[in-house]
């Protein structure tokens, strides 16, 4: 019964279906990683991961921040005003990115020389396919979330995982492709996935020409411009560290880096995503419905996302050695190094975006750009500081300095829209506790040195701060059993 009681309560019965979803899709990915480092080198796989960092950079330029826009706007416009925004949104991604696909075939080599490496034509025109079912796909999968339509999210998401893997093991394995297996399973699942949500899409919101009105674009452009800016000042975050180390080092160390940073995408999916889809259309909500009940949300799910975090990084660090030591080729065994960097790099990430929603729902969206916009400088200096003397290190110890600072100016600047009472004494004596055991945990762990008797401590210090856990913040669950 008193499971029953708990997974009534709405925030998490959405909060297991999408965490199931991109539980498995992050399976999927796990276990595919052993394949990838034993049929593709360092080399190709950094390669790969300069090839994805183009498609996200112009795919967000495509997006022109409308993405995001429209989830801001969702919840005050009726049915008419939303369909109409839907497709006029579609229309322009579709002449812009038109513009951008010709301007990328009639001038060669101009792919080749943005990424400093050399790629066939093919794959060229591959890429430039893959970019423009990106901006489709993302715009149309995050209509699911803002609709609070968990289950089709999970569905699509599902279908694309699970042929994107299929696809990839036909090309890795029987036609021995290297990355471009990767190339190829992408652009498949994408232009599946692209066609179920279209199809869902066009019976839902029934297109009406009378409303493509320029006077729309005006209003999506105002909130959605600086946003180009901030998500593009992320992707300096997020991966221009790979760009760096391909400029002062070489594609096998961005591989080496790739790979661990896989850890901090699965870290990603695994929590920080599905809670982030739950709580947003609640924040967005309450805020427009009630102001009170709209800050208690946002303090109470800054400290459960603290939680989930601190508890799954910790579940991660538990298995990861033994993961390495046994599955993943010795090629890649230094990454294992960085991934803790990365992990704690992700968890302030997380707790950042949770401190972001004042910025977003008073559509203050010119603060974001200005936040990340700083955050990129500060990111691209460390590297540029710490590459030369420590490679992959370095950059990974960049990203974790450029979140603090990203973390510390979000909060400065949201609370000066929207003074919130956060639970800071519990945040402080949480924070204490996990990183206490973590610490044990770190201690005992590694792929070189790896012993299963080390491994079974491990498992005890794991079993007493899950414990340690629930006491601390029984009064947390009992509420949420109600």
């Amino acid at each position: 019964m008193e499971i029953k009681k708990i997974f009534r309560n709405k925030i998490i019965s959405k909060f297991g279906i999408y965490f199931f979803g991109q539980a498995l899709l992050s399976v999927i990915n796990f276990f595919m990683l052993p394949l990838y480092s034993h049929y593709i080198t360092t080399d190709e796989f950094g390669v790969y991961s300069i090839i994805l960092m183009f498609i996200t950079v112009s795919s967000i330029l495509i997006d022109t921040g409308l993405t995001s826009t429209f989830s801001i706007k969702f919840y005050k416009l009726n049915k008419t005003h939303k369909t109409n925004f839907l497709y006029n949104i579609l229309f322009y991604y579709l002449m812009i990115g038109c513009v951008v696909s010709l301007i990328l075939i009639y001038n060669n080599n101009l792919l080749n020389n943005l990424l400093s490496i050399s790629v066939s034509y093919t794959v060229r025109n591959k890429v430039i396919l893959i970019m423009l079912l990106t901006v489709f796909v993302r715009f149309l999968t995050n209509i699911f979330i803002i609709e609070q339509n968990a289950i089709k999210y999970v569905i699509v998401t599902l279908i694309r995982a699970i042929s994107f893997a299929g696809f990839n093991l036909i090309f890795l394995i029987k036609y021995q492709m290297g990355y471009i297996s990767y190339i190829n399973a992408t652009l498949i699942s994408l232009g599946i996935v692209f066609f179920v949500e279209i199809l869902y899409i066009m019976s839902n919101y029934k297109i009406n020409i009378n409303g493509f009105k320029f006077k729309n674009y005006k209003e999506l452009f105002k909130v959605g411009t600086p946003l180009v800016f901030h998500n593009l000042a992320n992707i300096i975050v997020d991966s221009g560290d790979k760009y760096l180390l391909n400029m002062m080092g070489t594609a096998s160390m961005v591989g080496l880096y790739s790979m661990g940073y896989k850890f901090g995408a699965f870290f990603l999916a695994f929590v920080v995503s599905p809670f982030g889809q739950v709580v947003w259309p609640i924040l967005a909500k309450s805020f427009s419905e009630d102001k009170e009940k709209y800050k208690k949300n946002v303090a109470n799910f800054l400290y459960v996302n603290l939680i989930l975090t601190s508890v799954f990084l910790s579940t991660i660090y538990l298995v990861l050695d033994l993961y390495y030591r046994y599955f993943i080729n010795q090629e890649y065994w230094e990454s294992y190094n960085i991934i803790i960097i990365i992990l704690v790099s992700m968890i302030i990430y997380s707790l950042s975006q949770n401190l972001t929603s004042p910025i977003m729902l008073r559509e203050k969206t010119f603060y974001i750009p200005l936040i990340t916009l700083s955050s990129g400088i500060v990111n691209v200096l460390i590297n540029f500081w710490l590459i030369p003397d420590y490679g992959i290190y370095g950059a990974a110890y960049a990203t974790l300095i450029t979140y603090i600072f990203m973390i510390g100016a979000v909060f400065i600047i949201s609370q000066k829209l929207e003074y919130i009472r956060y639970r800071y004494k519990n945040i402080i004596k949480f924070t204490i506790v996990s990183t206490v055991f973590f610490s044990i945990e770190f201690k005992l762990s590694g792929v070189v040195d790896f012993s299963f008797s080390r491994f079974l401590i491990k498992v005890f210090v794991f079993i007493i701060f899950i414990v340690v856990t629930y006491y601390i913040n029984r009064n947390e669950i009992r509420k949420y059993k109600k």
